[in-house]
């Protein structure tokens, strides 16, 4: 189990089988290491279910200019994810314009990596994040 003050991944949870990390990027958060610019972690289970954990302080992260369309991404993001989340995690994981992008996807995801560790430490299950505001 890892529960580093953000999201939990509990041994008895189905397997991750397929992960996409989605990154906010502009030239103003060039100079941030990548676990910092990391908003949003999209994560398939064997059992097909896809769970989404945000970056608890993605607002901090983002430019106030895009703060608004941001927003509505992640609105359409949550809607999605319960209705038609095999779209969705195709959509995620091939996102190369706008301030959202693919910044890695995989079949193979390794918590023991001190990167993916710092992710992780930043996220929380999306759910629980209020994209509204």
């Amino acid at each position: 189990m890892l529960n580093s003050e953000g999201m939990t991944l509990n041994a008895d949870d189905n397997a991750i089988t397929r992960f996409c990390a989605v990154e906010y990027r502009t030239s103003e958060t060039d100079s941030l290491s990548a676990p910092e610019r990391i908003v949003l972690l999209f994560l398939r289970t064997s059992s097909g279910a896809l769970r989404v954990l945000s970056h608890r302080n993605w607002q901090n992260i983002v430019r106030p200019g895009e703060m608004e369309y941001v927003r509505e991404l992640m609105d359409d993001f949550r809607v999605r994810a319960r209705c038609s989340p095999d779209a969705l995690f195709q959509q995620v994981a091939s996102l190369s314009v706008g301030p959202l992008r693919t910044f890695g996807v995989g079949d193979h995801f390794n918590i023991g990596t001190q990167t993916m560790i710092d992710i992780c430490r930043n996220m929380v299950d999306f759910e629980e994040i209020d994209a509204g505001g």
